[in-house]
């Protein structure tokens, strides 16, 4: 009589669209419970319906991961619900295209709070599981911006992503001596709205500038994501992984 293998489960933040519904469906394929957070109910809404999947394997809970009220939430329902939690996925975003004289306080403070202070504050609950059980993985979605300026970027996104950086190897220094890893992927264009609402001019633009002369796909980052986040990736933690065509290489 064989033993039920138990599925393992991953938080994504941001799965209401483009990378987060992405991931959501790599994991699922890869045979995860998924619990889909996101701040529109109407895009998890929508996310849930595009996702091929048995119900009883996705668990949304709308919600802002930037208050530390969420976060307490969005661990307590997954472990009431699935009993553990596997792998973090930090994907959670915003943008300001603005430059640095027309950037507000306040919009530099919401740009940081939803890019950086949510995913300290899901570490910082999730990881109490993960310790307990001497296991896990956490990914954040950085970006090629957190390396290198361009004129795409602003000033509130690239320093959130760079800290995003630095969380992650602090992370990862701090909890490996639990079994838990820590990495990040730095995306440079991806097809999601984000990109889209770019003037189509400027698309161009940025996407001729890239070697392989086009931006990814969602599942491309999402396929680098669950490859991170699972066995074959074992040994590396700490990492900031670019995937940006060629645009920025280091």
């Amino acid at each position: 009589m064989s033993e039920t293998v138990r599925r393992e489960t991953v938080i994504i933040s941001g799965a209401g669209g483009g990378i987060g519904t992405a991931t959501a469906q790599s994991f699922l394929d890869g045979s995860f419970n998924v619990v889909l957070v996101d701040l529109s109910e109407e895009n998890l809404d929508r996310t849930v319906a595009r996702l091929r999947a048995p119900e009883n394997t996705v668990l949304r809970l709308p919600g802002d991961v930037s208050q530390e009220k969420t976060c307490q939430t969005v661990l307590s329902a997954t472990l009431d619900r699935f009993g553990s939690v596997d792998v973090l996925v930090n994907n959670a975003g915003i943008i300001r295209r603005e430059p640095t004289e027309e950037t507000s306080l306040e919009n530099w403070n919401q740009v940081l709070s939803t890019n950086l202070t949510a995913a300290f504050l899901m570490t910082r609950h999730v990881v109490s599981a993960m310790r307990a059980a001497r296991k896990g993985s956490i990914v954040n979605v950085a970006s090629r911006a957190a390396k290198r300026p361009h004129r795409n970027a602003s000033p509130s996104y690239g320093a959130s992503k760079a800290g995003l950086i630095y969380l992650t190897r602090h992370v990862a220094f701090e909890f490996a001596p639990y079994g838990i890893r820590a990495n990040a992927v730095c995306p440079g264009p991806v097809e999601t709205d984000m990109f889209r609402k770019i003037d189509p001019e400027r698309r161009r633009q940025i996407t001729a500038e890239i070697p392989l002369g086009r931006a990814a796909s969602p599942e491309e980052v999402a396929d680098l994501i669950l490859y991170l986040a699972g066995p074959r990736s074992s040994y590396i933690t700490g990492e900031a992984v670019n995937i940006n065509g060629g645009s920025f290489m280091d």
